[in-house]
């Protein structure tokens, strides 16, 4: 029953890390990637849009997102513990700063009324940066699949190790209980034939008979009696 109980405590532990760890950081790496692109679509229609109120719309939700990207990050950070996982964090990092400084300056060139120079160097910068940002995050996802696969696999092994060590306790138990069973009708069983046995001599006229008792209980005083 420990064992059984320390197996299935295992199988929890791989669970849990799988839905409060590996679940985690997968929705935090789509949150970076859904952001940033985000982003990048929000900056191409703040070269395009020309009202004022529109773009100042723009720009809060470029901000917001700018901010979600940066918790997921912090996150990421946190959780992330393998060290390729933390060289691809890395290289995502400095790669976001690269593309942040990129749109940054899309939008203070829109600002400043530049549009032909802020759609060159979205076109020339920002995207390609956009597109180097992508391999980090590629990565992570991926790793993070791979991750996730292993504690998938660990809990079907866990889980069928599991059944084989309560298959494996069940019959020693089924054992043990045949054992002490047999055991215990022995013990009933044998004197009383030896009392049969003394009982049909007797009968047979054989009154020099003798029998050893060795037993104190009811069965040992049926023998003393006879």
């Amino acid at each position: 029953a420990l064992m059984g109980g320390w197996r299935f405590a295992q199988l929890r532990e791989v669970n849990q890390r799988l839905v409060d760890l590996d679940w985690v950081k997968v929705e935090a790496i789509h949150a970076v990637d859904a952001g940033t692109r985000a982003n990048a679509r929000r900056t191409m229609e703040l070269v395009i849009v020309t009202d004022p109120a529109r773009r100042a719309h723009i720009r809060e939700r470029i901000e917001a997102n700018k901010r979600s990207i940066s918790e997921s990050l912090a996150t990421l950070d946190r959780l992330i513990y393998r060290a390729e996982g933390r060289q691809l964090l890395q290289d995502l990092r400095q790669r976001r700063e690269a593309y942040v400084a990129s749109f940054s300056q899309v939008s203070q060139l829109v600002e400043s009324g530049h549009r032909e120079e802020a759609l060159a160097r979205l076109q020339d910068d920002t995207l390609p940066a956009l597109d180097a940002l992508q391999a980090p995050v590629n990565g992570l996802n991926a790793l993070q699949k791979q991750i996730a696969a292993e504690s998938a696999r660990q809990v079907l092994a866990t889980a069928d190790q599991s059944r084989l060590l309560m298959a494996l306790l069940a019959g020693l138990g089924l054992f043990t209980a045949s054992v002490l069973a047999y055991t215990l009708t022995r013990g009933i069983t044998h004197p009383i034939g030896q009392a049969v046995s003394l009982a049909r001599r007797v009968a047979a006229g054989e009154l020099g008979t003798r029998i050893e008792v060795k037993r104190a209980d009811e069965a040992g005083q049926l023998l003393a009696a006879l």
